[in-house]
């Protein structure tokens, strides 16, 4: 029996593509293939298209595919957005990321927590520290629930990066107390934070304190003892290596 080729089985294929990352396969199945069966791609088309350029490093690409809906007659959805989104990001464009971001609300478009974590890996990326932890507090409100421990790492990553150690610490602090799973990234950033703070004793306290703050809050293991095989003082170690000196 022939398949029927409709936007359905399209879709699926051009899905099958973004998975793959095999964006030019995607996008000759939306722009040449449906087209020529005179099916008109829709949005989920051009969402699982943008998908499979930004999965690809293909930013460019993205953006202008992302460009181009309005002249498509299509109007872009929250799916469509973040995989801009993530496309700027990936051209280390943060500030065109961001912009997106904002603009949700004009479009009447609401940012779900995959959109704000796509934000905040892009402030990461960039080192946008001070963005990121704007992002953070607003997905907090907007999303009216407590961050994931993978927004969290990216915010504390970005502040790591630019060596923002009491921001840093700040952060893990809201993890434990509560009772976000504070993991070995999470671990490492704090020590490394501390460590070009030059505050060289303090990583094993402060850490043990959040550590013991988190029990306290009855979080359980949520704060892990030994973020790295070889424990804690292995980690401040290699923290104090990576800065030109010796753990004493």
């Amino acid at each position: 029996r022939r398949l029927e080729l409709n936007t359905i089985t399209c879709n699926a294929a051009i899905s099958a593509c973004e998975k793959g990352e095999q964006w030019r396969a995607a996008f000759a199945l939306m722009d040449e293939s449906m087209q020529n069966a005179g099916i008109k791609p829709d949005v989920v088309s051009v969402n699982s298209t943008l998908s499979a350029c930004a999965k690809a490093s293909q930013w460019v690409e993205a953006v202008k595919l992302f460009q181009s809906l309005s002249s498509r007659g299509l109007s872009p959805d929250v799916v469509s957005v973040s995989c801009a989104m993530r496309a700027w990001g990936k051209g280390l464009h943060w500030p065109q990321s961001l912009d997106l971001l904002v603009g949700m609300r004009t479009a009447l478009l609401t940012p779900d927590t995959g959109t704000y974590n796509i934000a905040l890996t892009v402030c990461e990326e960039s080192q946008q520290w001070e963005q990121a932890v704007g992002i953070l507090a607003a997905s907090r409100r907007a999303c009216k629930q407590r961050p994931q421990a993978n927004s969290y790492n990216a915010t504390v990553s970005a502040c790591r990066k630019a060596g923002q150690w009491e921001q840093t610490l700040q952060l893990l602090a809201d993890m434990a107390s509560e009772g976000v799973p504070v993991d070995a990234v999470a671990g490492m950033a704090l020590v490394e934070a501390l460590a070009r703070a030059r505050l060289s004793n303090a990583a094993a306290l402060a850490y043990r304190d959040l550590a013991a703050h988190a029990r306290a809050r009855g979080a359980g293991g949520a704060l892990e003892e030994r973020p790295s095989g070889g424990g804690l003082r292995q980690v401040e170690a290699e923290a104090w290596e990576r800065e030109g000196r010796r753990w004493q």
